[in-house]
């Protein structure tokens, strides 16, 4: 078995959320590449999961906005970070929530989020 060549972590800020600050909240990934030579881990690509479903709005924040040329080459011990304000989309009413992000087939830890009314 190979190790894995990044890291992958995933947050959402802030801690609380309540359904009248769904709009502020930021989902945000950051990548490190682990490895010795620069990649594209194709970070357009990756998944992101709301309770096991693929979030849509996760996917068109990363390909509709803009990116640093680290992006597609990411140099040794380098990491880059992104973060989306979509947690209107992701989180439709109160309740707790399980993020999941994968990136190049590694996946962050997941995340708990619980939305308050």
């Amino acid at each position: 078995m190979t190790t894995p060549q990044l890291r992958v972590e995933l947050e959402v800020q802030p801690e609380q959320i309540t359904m009248a600050n769904r709009k502020d909240a930021v989902v945000r990934m950051t990548v490190t590449n682990l490895g010795t030579t620069t990649k594209d881990f194709e970070l357009s690509s990756s998944e992101l999961r709301v309770d096991g479903a693929l979030s849509r709005a996760w996917t068109m924040s990363l390909n509709n906005s803009g990116h640093p040329g680290t992006w597609r080459a990411l140099p040794p011990n380098q990491r880059v970070t992104q973060g989306a304000a979509i947690c209107e989309e992701l989180f439709a009413r109160p309740g707790e929530y399980t993020i999941e992000l994968s990136v190049a087939g590694v996946a962050a830890p997941q995340v708990q989020v619980r939305v308050t009314p």
